[in-house]
């Protein structure tokens, strides 16, 4: 189902684990990765709004007949929608704190980040596994 979004999204959250944009001096890749972290919570989100039903978990949990706000809950019903959700809010919570907090050395941060982009890697894969 989920083509080349969840790869694409493992591997974003991946390099900012890894803290990639800090390392080449790249501070706009920072919000090009964090987008790509929340892109499949958005493209699912898309798929149930749509209903394109040609996809199983849309099959199985939404439907064209159910009101719009039905199939945007749709999302939840199954184990892939409320752990891409958390994904999603962790990605923003992620760019808001990238910088580096009151007193703390660069070392810290990266060591504060990459276990944090460590938890959405987990996640995402997860939510690859089902």
């Amino acid at each position: 189902m989920w083509g080349i979004s969840l790869p694409i999204a493992c591997l974003a959250a991946l390099a900012l684990a890894l803290d990639i944009p800090s390392r080449f001096e790249r501070k706009g890749l920072t919000h090009v990765l964090h987008l790509l972290v929340a892109m499949p919570f958005f493209i699912m989100a898309f798929l149930f709004l749509a209903d394109l039903h040609t996809y199983r978990l849309v099959w199985e949990h939404g439907g064209a007949e159910l009101p719009l706000r039905f199939r945007l809950a749709a999302l939840w019903e199954g184990r892939e929608g409320p752990l891409l959700m958390w994904v999603a809010c962790l990605a923003l919570v992620g760019w808001l704190v990238r910088g580096r907090l009151k007193g703390e050395s660069v070392a810290t941060r990266r060591i504060r980040l990459g276990w944090f982009h460590g938890f959405i890697v987990f996640l995402l894969f997860l939510t690859w596994a089902m």
